[in-house]
């Protein structure tokens, strides 16, 4: 089906997909999962990005665990920059009103890095299998964040594929990106273990978990518990007070359930470590597979990128 409506007209939100990965094995898979991804962005006019390197430490492969928090403080600085007076640039078709000598049309406003209103990050295995949906509907606009994985809220929840969608217009983001990537640059060269992925959502998970958000703070405060149990379970947080937030969205499982995600697939086996050398010759054909089988289904849309 072609005919699936774009989402780049004027008032849509904009948005950009991330793909990350540390050179070597983990670049090989990514360079196969990215084709249909870019595809994915391509066809609802999103824009795409696959980010190959170590963002924060730079000398053990597992630190590219920082690339998601260092990657996402920069598209939060970038909204700033290009939110400052001085960094608005006219274009030559603007007309100046002849009393004031100010433009009569909007300026444009320009950063070496363009703003957006929603990020959204995929693993380097991630491959998006169903182009005809739009992840736009995955985050609502009064949510912080929307997550496949309670991983995010609990970090011994390891189910689904890691996605993860922020909402950059959001007033908490830069807030919380701003504690996790300073985390991260404290535990930069402290934290060494094969866990490599993990480790950067295990810091964000304490930072949601502390931080409380100043929305969910009282919640034990309220009368009637059965309702807080009904309320609780309507926002994604659990009777047991983990990430009790009311600003985050769980992604249905179904859409991101490992290799049987309907949305997104993911090889769960290698969620939590660094992909080595021997595991290509299972990962490839896998990644490689659902990736035919994806450009099969909506050719020519993969050749056209």
């Amino acid at each position: 089906n072609n005919d699936a409506p774009s989402s780049s007209s004027p008032n849509s939100p904009t948005i950009l997909i991330v793909q990350d990965a540390s050179p070597g094995p983990d670049e090989e898979v990514l360079y196969v999962t990215s084709k249909v991804n870019r595809a994915y962005a391509k066809r609802w006019g999103f824009d795409y990005l696959h980010f190959t390197g170590i963002a924060v430490g730079g000398s053990y492969s597992w630190q590219a665990t920082f690339n998601k928090p260092y990657l996402l403080q920069k598209l939060i600085q970038a909204r700033i920059e290009n939110a400052k007076p001085e960094n608005q640039v006219c274009t030559s078709d603007s007309t100046s009103n002849s009393t004031t000598g100010t433009p009569s049309t909007p300026c444009v406003k320009q950063h070496t890095v363009p703003s957006y209103d929603i990020v959204m990050f995929l693993d380097s295995s991630a491959i998006i299998v169903q182009l005809d949906f739009n992840v736009i509907s995955l985050i609502q606009s009064d949510k912080m964040m929307a997550t496949s994985t309670s991983k995010i809220i609990d970090v011994s929840s390891n189910n689904n594929a890691d996605v993860v969608l922020w909402n950059l217009n959001h007033p908490q983001t830069a807030h919380i990106s701003n504690q996790w990537i300073q985390q991260c640059y404290l535990n930069s060269s402290t934290l060494r273990s094969l866990l490599y992925k993990s480790q950067s959502e295990t810091l964000l998970s304490k930072i949601l978990q502390s931080d409380k958000m100043d929305n969910t703070s009282n919640t034990n405060d309220n009368n009637n518990n059965s309702n807080d149990n009904n309320n609780n379970n309507a926002s994604g947080r659990n009777n047991n007070g983990v990430a009790t937030i009311d600003i985050i969205e769980i992604i249905p499982s179904p859409m991101v359930d490992g290799l049987q995600g309907t949305l997104v697939k993911q090889d769960m086996s290698y969620n939590d470590y660094l992909i080595d050398v021997s595991d290509l010759r299972k990962i490839m054909p896998i990644v490689t597979g659902i990736a035919d089988s994806v450009c099969y289904r909506f050719y020519p849309q993969c050749e056209i990128v």
